[in-house]
């Protein structure tokens, strides 16, 4: 039996047993992780580590590979939710008589993707947030704060700075 079929027949149990599932694809895992879709699984891993704030990468290596899915799932999983209340909002709008193609409908599916829509970009500038926070914490040493975490610390002797630094406004 192949990694699909045994795939399919997990999502069948649990969906007969009314377990939600999330399905996410490797390079969208990747992106959500590390920036990059077409991340190594060495840069997966080093990434969980750093999120996670682990003293070692987990093991068996598959282990971080699970890890990555779960902080995936975590920032991305919204849109289940989303389509969720797509789905319950039609079939309002069928429990209250409206006919297919009716302007009742139609306002009832404009109204429920217009709510998808703020939805997803609030989760999007959320998810963005949290990556961009995350890889500062990652990148940045610890015990530095401002400008000496970003590399910018100020000179600290007279004459330090380039020729016309100073007049165009200091480094930026």
């Amino acid at each position: 039996m192949g990694t699909a079929q045994v795939s399919a027949v997990a999502i069948v149990c649990a969906a007969r047993r009314g377990i939600p599932v999330a399905l996410h694809t490797p390079s969208e895992v990747k992106a959500a992780v590390s920036g990059n879709g077409r991340a190594d699984k060495a840069q997966v891993t080093a990434m969980v580590v750093r999120l996670l704030r682990l003293a070692d990468p987990p093991r068996p290596a598959d282990a971080a590979d699970a890890l990555a899915l779960a902080i995936c799932h975590i920032w991305r999983g919204g849109t289940q939710a989303r389509l969720a209340a797509a789905s319950a909002a039609d079939a309002r709008a069928r429990l209250a008589g409206a006919a297919p193609g009716s302007a009742a409908r139609q306002a009832a599916a404009r109204q429920a993707a217009a709510r998808q829509a703020a939805a997803r970009q609030a989760a999007m500038r959320q998810a963005a947030a949290r990556q961009a926070a995350a890889r500062q914490a990652a990148i940045r040493p610890a015990g530095l704060t401002g400008q000496a975490a970003r590399g910018q610390a100020a000179p600290r002797r007279a004459g330090a700075w380039p020729p016309g630094m100073l007049e165009a406004g200091g480094p930026r």
